[in-house]
């Protein structure tokens, strides 16, 4: 029955030995495989939502080129403007829209050969509209125009900034970006956005798209469709990026998992060994211990266990001592020697990797240019080919036509005298048809003078008979308002209607051209006035009142 048990023990802890020896967790191989699910899953979600992003928007980012040159650079071509920027915030999405207008789909270049190149042996499947960032000239809002747009919409409480400063985009291709959102301030206010325009003379967008031009005109109106391209493309941009980690840490991931799985299926099956081979010992175990051999067997195995268990600690802890005592040796050696040269390595150290990082960037910009260069010179040597093929081809056409010419040269030499008299017959009309031009010229001249003059006429009589209207006007009005007073002071003086036949009779009562009625107005005022006068005068004298009266009334 002891060697029974010893051949069990010698088992178990052989299976134990080589589960140690295979390093492997268990708790870590499920825990990374749970992962790759929960990133499997993730990467479902997010290919799904960049293939619905992409499909809404591929008819009108579709751009699609072939290369115009065998090993053409595709990093010239830069892209889209829309896929060049990332919107900040999706509130002004649609203001930026607004902003770009069709700029917005057009194409950047790094240089205009590179543009003519697409353009002719691109294959494009569209027309297209090329920026090249060599050419192209941007434009911004001046910094004074800035500040005063600020102050204006501060005073108004709004927000007022200008269109680049509210996308992202990478400095290679700032000259692009600016030509497309450079000149426009984008304000969160119609008022504002009114108020700014006027001051500034500066086109601006309001977060709801309406655009206030400097020239006076005013756009908007519906706008549920603006904005959607810009948001949809950040999110495209945001999600395309995020599906990309998240697929690189999937495959990390699953390469993982697939390596520790082999090591799983070896420690799964050394594992069920352990087990039965356990159960079998715990089984020997039970049935010694109930007996007195097994009882002292047990007792002198636990007795040895830990006798073995202090050997091997003592021998651990003498080992640890030397190698500790070693360390400490060496540390102190390594100290002295660190402490004397630290200062000097550091900065022999600093000063190599300023010099290898700038050795790096010095490299890389020959290196780009070079290539940029080399590209360049592909296209022109493309463009230098056809046209020496186009010349040679000329050439053999000129060779071809003096062959024919030296042939014919008798026949040539007999027409040159008839065409030299056809000649000076068309030069003598000619001379005449320039005499005649000349002399239409002149008359040209005249009339247009006289055009002007009568013009400048033309637009005085307007202007009087503007003037004449005016006046014309006027004289209804007033005979207007004299036929309405004749009407009211007949109605109010019945004998105007007797004594009319009368007015204006020369030496008669109503001789209007003998006696002024402005000035006889004026009497009659000053008439009135004096009686006034006298009216009070004769209040105030009550003992005189009956001679007053009289003498007025004489």
């Amino acid at each position: 029955m002891a060697q029974k048990r010893a051949v069990a023990a010698h088992k178990v802890e052989d299976c134990r030995g080589k589960l140690k020896d295979m390093g492997f967790s268990p708790e870590e191989f499920n825990a990374l495989d749970q992962e790759k699910t929960d990133l499997e899953i993730t990467v479902s979600e997010l290919s799904e939502r960049v293939d619905t992003l992409s499909a809404q928007l591929e008819g009108r980012l579709r751009f699609k080129y072939s290369d115009p040159v065998r090993g053409f650079d595709r990093s010239k071509v830069k892209g889209l403007v829309a896929k060049l920027i990332e919107v900040k915030d999706h509130k002004n999405a649609t203001a930026l829209e607004v902003v770009a207008g069709g700029k917005l789909y057009q194409v950047v270049v790094d240089e205009a050969i590179t543009g003519k190149a697409l353009l002719d042996r691109g294959k494009l499947e569209r027309r297209v509209t090329i920026i090249p960032l060599d050419k192209i000239k941007p434009r911004n809002v001046s910094h004074t125009a800035s500040e005063l747009a600020n102050d204006i919409s501060q005073s108004l409480n709004s927000r007022a900034s200008p269109a680049i400063e509210l996308v992202g985009f990478d400095e290679e291709v700032r000259s692009a970006v600016e030509y497309v959102f450079g000149s426009t301030i984008v304000v969160d206010g119609m008022k504002a956005a009114n108020a700014i325009c006027d001051a500034t003379k500066t086109r601006t967008v309001t977060l709801e798209g309406d655009v206030y031009d400097p020239s006076g005109t005013i756009s908007g109106g519906s706008n549920n469709q603006l904005g959607t391209t810009l948001v949809k493309l950040t999110e495209l941009t945001q999600v395309t990026s995020k599906l990309d980690e998240k697929r690189s840490l999937l495959a990390s991931k699953s390469m993982k998992v697939k390596s520790m799985a082999t090591h799983a299926s070896s420690y799964d099956k050394l594992s069920a060994t352990l087990e039965l081979a356990e159960a079998e010992l715990s089984n020997i175990d039970k049935h010694l211990s109930q007996t007195s051999f097994g009882m002292l067997v047990e007792q002198r195995d636990s007795m040895a266990a830990e006798l073995e268990a202090a050997q091997n600690e003592s021998i651990e802890m003498e080992e640890e001592k030397e190698k500790k005592w070693t360390l400490f040796v060496n540390l102190q050696a390594q100290e002295a020697e660190l402490t004397e040269r630290r200062e000097q390595r550091l900065a022999e150290i600093d000063q190599a990797v300023k010099d290898a990082k700038a050795d790096t960037v010095e490299k890389g910009r020959i290196a780009r240019q070079a290539d940029s260069k080399s590209q360049t010179f592909s296209l022109e040597l493309d463009s230098l080919q056809a046209e020496v093929a186009a010349a040679e081809e000329a050439v053999s056409v000129a060779e071809q036509l003096l062959d024919e010419a030296t042939g014919d040269e008798s026949k040539v030499q007999m027409k040159v005298g008839e065409v030299r008299a056809l000649y000076e017959e068309a030069k003598k009309e000619l001379d005449e048809l320039d005499g005649r031009l000349n002399k239409y010229s002149a008359k040209l001249v005249e009339l247009k003078r006289a055009k002007s003059y009568l013009v400048k006429e033309a637009e005085v009589a307007t202007l009087e008979a503007k003037k004449l209207s005016v006046t014309i006007t006027r004289i209804h009005k007033e005979r207007s308002g004299a036929e309405k007073l004749v009407a009211t002071l007949m109605k109010k003086y019945a004998w105007i209607d007797s004594e009319k036949s009368a007015f204006g009779v020369p030496g008669g009562d109503y001789d209007f051209e003998e006696t002024n009625p402005r000035h006889v107005g004026q009497q009659l005022q000053s008439l009135k006035a004096e009686q006034e006068s006298l009216v009070s005068t004769s209040c105030c004298l009550k003992p005189f009142q009956r001679y007053t009266h009289i003498c007025i009334s004489t």
